[in-house]
């Protein structure tokens, strides 16, 4: 019974979690979705509608799924007490 007590008041995530997580991979996912398109621009001279969408959607589920539980569950920073 106390286990299940412990266990039950724990908190798994801290309050905010899901949240950074899903704009820190929606961030990393835009910028790399937008930046790409802009290489491929200065290499041919032409930007396809189609493929910066494309790029861009990819990139950004790309970004909530990897980066965004990096940010989410990482651990809380060190703090000196005085």
């Amino acid at each position: 019974m106390t286990v299940a007590a412990t266990l039950h008041n724990h908190e798994w995530l801290p309050a905010g979690a899901v949240r950074r997580g899903i704009l820190a991979g929606t961030a990393w996912g835009l910028t790399m979705g937008l930046g790409l398109p802009v290489i491929a621009f200065l290499n041919c001279g032409v930007i396809c509608l189609p493929d910066v969408a494309f790029t861009t959607a990819v990139s950004v589920v790309a970004g909530i799924a990897t980066i965004g539980p990096l940010t989410a569950l990482r651990p809380a920073p060190v703090r000196a007490t005085d």
